[in-house]
């Protein structure tokens, strides 16, 4: 199959293997597939909402919202139908998009499913939730076949495919439509553009499984999990991309959801853009990011566009009929407030409550018709509603009542066992969007008994559940009510005139974070950059300073620019709290020694000269203007450089690693590739005596080329003899045959060795620099696997060295760690609690001192980083009492009792937004899981006398 468009054949063509389409919405709207763009199946789901409400019909509701939705300055947009809709209905709100699913084939699928068949893509990526491709490659007689999630599972059916591939010559279309079927392939770097497969990357998710499915902006404002958005910037750095179909509608406030502006200096995008059609406003950012790199081809698709799909329509009928009148009116209620609809049609949708609950029909009171449908439904949610309407009305009270005090008490404490309520029913607060509110209420009720302290912490929790739930409702409210209620802001500690200390002395604690490792994937959940930031701050409230290698500091993009560089500006906070490790001198490909030590500028000179300049090491895109910055401080503050001898660890390095591969327990740490292991050691272990021969030095980079683990830069068979052919060609045959078929084996099945080669690659490498100059190491329990490698070595050299590791006593969300600001972590390190805890770890204390002085620490950290959900409550019996100006009275007081602390009356407006929706079924479940560090995670390091 041919498409008509000569421009788009021609770019293919030109890029064949090494392209990748980003597929949109309007390339299912092809007869006979004719699927509706998004708005036009909103259009659909609204009016079969409709259907069920006699009212709506009677004022064509569907059709007014539409028009309303297209005016200027629109009060409902038409992200805020679906918005309402999932609030409103929770997941059974995804379950319409099943209705997707198994349609009717068009020629463009078609094409795209030729191509397939020829690996012209090695990937497809969609946010579609149609399986329409699947389809079409079925029809060419070729499988396809959906990953699981399960890591032991996917890997035996890959290796089933690969071999049937082998056998028979034709591809598998793997669908991967999950952030947990995306975490899978994150131990298989290079897999994609392998021979035998080509992808499907479904981010969006499938209709065949509407859990895995992303249509609110709730879902989209929690971002992209990390898994997805580390395929898609391999994706991004390997292959050129062509978006087919697409509007740009998820890149208008967020160029980098798909990460292109985090990729700008490597992506190469085309975009396919109907002729007579202007530009959206995404062109012009594209541009300005990608330069030259981003071209627009106007061109059509072939084929009849649009057409009526009468089977879906009728599935989302019956979705409507299952989704029920009252869950449909109250839909419609809803968007009718949003929307600013007359009063006599909120009425008319509103009556039927408003009669079987004897209520008001005041509808520009959203509160009072929630409250009372809240009585109508039975779910954890309508209680949780309930309670924070009757704590609204409870503040709604007169201030100046004699019965005020009890009041507060009162709603004090209904708001307290709504949050209880919430935590047991919710214990990730994402699947309740309002979880928001009950904090925020909390927060108030404080505020009025004059505990601003709690106040403003309750305050806090309420914008961080808003802000984790992706409810841009809730953070807009958050912050309408910090503007008319300026008593719940916590007043700024004194960040403008924090002092910068750049004094070093040698009872500094040093300490090395083992997950700071450009190579790593910190995170498969959370942004990867949030990882980053919570590692390092947790590091930095364990120790002095912390050391970090040159290749974070000068080689990660993602640690210089999405965590040192904020807003465009270097912090140099975080630059005065680090060490940056460096070479006293290193060898270049010239032979060339570079002197480090004696230089003026050594670190821009070992960026430049030792990773940029240098061919056989693999540097990252990093502005060379943030790297003269960051030299730039180091010039001024040498003494916090961290010199070590290279030669002395890199021979280490390989030493070790070839002890490890050639160990008899090795295998035995990972039983369930036992087997395949011992297959590749021989091979492996050949690789590190052939590197190593001649005295030379085994590198990291060289072992990760041998079993290519560079995602974004893969290392093919051919690559492989060319980059190390000097060294080949010295082996006897058989040596280099036995390097070469094992290499082969590891290349060839990363579903198999991926993972495992990596551990092996790493565990000499990551402990190197801390076990040669005696650094304390901050790491989680999955790290320790690299000490268990790595210990069986160290105990055959001269110079052991022994490692405590200190049992943590608290576990903190590595969301809470990431959230500080530079500035809070420098405060808590001042604390009393922060310098005993830091003199029981420089004094190298007992285990069991340290830890004494670790839980008095985390005390402390508790404040600033315990979860929202995890926050103590205040007790409310007698809790009023204790705040009247600071006068306590027991039971058998004759003191009268003072007037509360004199607080600004409640805005009513601020009242009528605090609202929880009920809804039908439980929330979305969230994507992704956010890990939790443990404290201290230290692990001091000291040497065998």
């Amino acid at each position: 199959l041919e498409m008509a468009s000569p421009e788009v054949e021609e770019v293919v063509a030109a890029h064949k293997g090494h392209i990748v389409p980003f597929l949109g919405a309007a390339c299912s709207m092809f007869a006979p597939t004719s699927l509706p763009s998004w708005w036009a199946f909103v259009n659909s789901v609204l009016q079969s909402i409709e259907d069920q409400v006699p009212e709506a019909k009677q004022i064509e509701f569907t059709k007014t919202i539409g028009q309303i939705t297209q005016q200027p300055n629109s009060p409902i947009r038409l992200m805020d139908v679906t918005e309402i809709l999932y609030n409103r209905l929770g997941s059974h709100y995804l379950t319409v998009i099943s209705a997707l699913a198994n349609h009717q084939t068009n020629t463009f699928h078609q094409w795209i499913a030729s191509h397939i068949a020829t690996q012209t893509f090695p990937a497809i990526l969609t946010t579609n939730f149609d399986n329409c491709i699947e389809d079409a490659v079925r029809a060419l007689g070729i499988p396809v076949k959906t990953l699981t999630g399960n890591q032991e599972t996917d890997s035996i059916m890959l290796a089933h495919e690969h071999e049937r591939f082998v056998a028979s010559g034709k591809v598998c279309c793997v669908v991967v439509s999950s952030p947990k079927m995306f975490e899978v392939l994150a131990g298989m770097p290079g897999i994609v553009g392998k021979v035998g497969f080509v992808f499907l990357f479904k981010i969006h998710g499938c209709a065949s499984d509407p859990s895995t499915c992303v249509d609110t902006v709730s879902q989209r404002q929690q971002g992209l999990a990390a898994s997805i958005a580390h395929r898609l910037n391999e994706i991004l750095a390997r292959f050129a991309l062509i978006f087919l179909g697409a509007g740009g509608g998820d890149l208008e406030k967020n160029l980098n959801y798909f990460r292109l502006q985090a990729m700008k200096d490597q992506a190469r995008v085309f975009w396919l853009a109907p002729p007579n059609f202007p530009d959206p406003p995404v062109f012009q950012e594209l541009r300005d990011a990608l330069h030259e790199r981003f071209q627009v081809i106007k061109a059509a698709i072939p084929g009849q566009f649009g057409g009526h799909n009468a089977d879906l329509h009728q599935r989302i009928r019956k979705w409507g009929e299952s989704t029920t009148e009252m869950w449909c009116r109250i839909c419609c209620i809803d968007m009718a407030l949003k929307a600013q609809l007359p009063e006599a049609n909120i009425i008319s949708l509103a009556a039927p409550f408003c009669t079987l609950a004897s209520g008001t029909t005041d509808t520009h009171k959203v509160a009072v018709i929630t409250q009372r449908l809240s009585k109508l439904a039975k779910s954890a949610t309508a209680k949780i509603a309930v309670m924070c309407g009757d704590v609204v009305e409870l503040l709604r009270g007169d201030r100046k009542s004699k019965h005020w005090e009890r009041q507060l008490q009162k709603a004090l404490r209904i708001a307290c066992s709504a949050i209880t309520i919430a935590r047991k029913e919710f214990p990730d607060p994402r699947e309740f969007p309002d979880f928001w509110v009950c904090n925020i209420l909390l927060a108030l009720v404080l505020r009025e008994m004059g505990d601003l302290d709690n106040g403003r912490i309750f305050y806090q929790d309420a914008w961080k559940l808003a802000l984790m739930a992706g409810n841009l409702k809730g953070q807009e409210v958050c912050e309408k009510i910090l503007k008319q209620v300026p008593s719940l802001s916590t007043p700024p500690h004194e960040r403008a005139d924090v002092q910068i200390n750049t004094t070093v002395t040698p009872e500094d604690l040093v300490v090395f974070p083992m997950g700071l490792d450009n190579t790593n994937v910190t995170s498969l959940s959370i942004p990867e950059h949030v990882m980053l930031k919570a590692m390092l701050h947790r590091a930095l409230l364990t120790s002095d300073r912390v050391a970090v290698p040159p290749q974070i500091v000068l080689n990660s993009r993602k640690f210089v620019m999405e965590l040192l560089v904020e807003n465009g500006h270097l912090r140099e906070e975080y630059l005065a709290l680090i060490r940056p490790m460096l070479p006293h001198s290193a060898k270049l490909p010239s032979g060339e020694m570079l002197q480090l030590k004696t230089s003026e500028h050594p670190l821009l000179e070992y960026r430049v000269k030792y990773m940029v300049e240098n061919p056989g090491y693999l540097h990252e895109d990093i502005p060379l203007s943030i790297i003269e910055q960051i030299d730039g401080f180091y010039h001024k503050h040498p003494q916090l450089l961290f010199w070590f001898t290279l030669d002395g660890i890199a021979t280490a390095y390989g030493r070790r690693t070839a002890s490890l591969l050639e160990l008899e327990n090795t295998p035995h740490l990972f039983p369930k590739l036992e087997h395949e292991l011992r297959q590749v050691l021989p091979s492996m272990s050949q690789f590190v005596k052939m590197c190593t021969a001649d005295n030379q030095a085994l590198t990291r980079t060289q072992m990760y080329q041998y079993s290519n683990l560079f995602p974004e830069k893969p290392c093919s068979a051919e690559n492989f003899q060319e980059i190390f052919k000097d060294k080949l060609g010295k082996l006897s045959e058989e040596d280099r045959q036995k390097i070469l078929e094992g290499r082969n084996l590891v290349y060839n099945q990363p579903w198999l060795y991926g993972t495992v080669s990596k551990e092996l690659s790493d565990a000499a490498y990551t402990t190197n620099l801390p076990l040669a100059y005696n650094l304390s190491l901050v790491l989680n329990a999955d790290q320790e696997l690299h000490f268990q490698l790595v210990a069986p070595c160290l105990s055959l050299e001269q110079n052991p060295k022994r490692l405590t590791i200190h049992s943590s006593c608290a576990s903190f969300a590595a969301t809470e760690f990431a959230q500080l600001d530079v500035n809070d972590v420098i405060a808590l390190r001042g604390s009393q609690s922060g310098q005993q805890f830091f003199s029981a770890l420089h004094s190298r204390e007992t285990p069991h001192v340290v830890r004494s002085r670790a839980v008095a620490f985390a005390k402390i950290l508790e404040t600033h980083l315990v979860s929202p959900q995890n926050r103590k409550l205040p007790a409310p019996t007698n809790w009023l009492t204790s705040l009247l100006c600071g006068v306590k009275h027991s039971k058998h007081s004759t003191t009268e009792k003072q007037p509360l602390a004199t607080v600004e009356a409640l805005p009513e407006d601020v009242l009528d937004s605090l609202v929880v929706m009920v809804t039908k079924t439980r929330g979305i479940v969230p994507m992704y899981v956010i890990p939790s560090l443990t404290f201290p995670g230290a692990a001091v390091m000291s040497r065998v006398n």
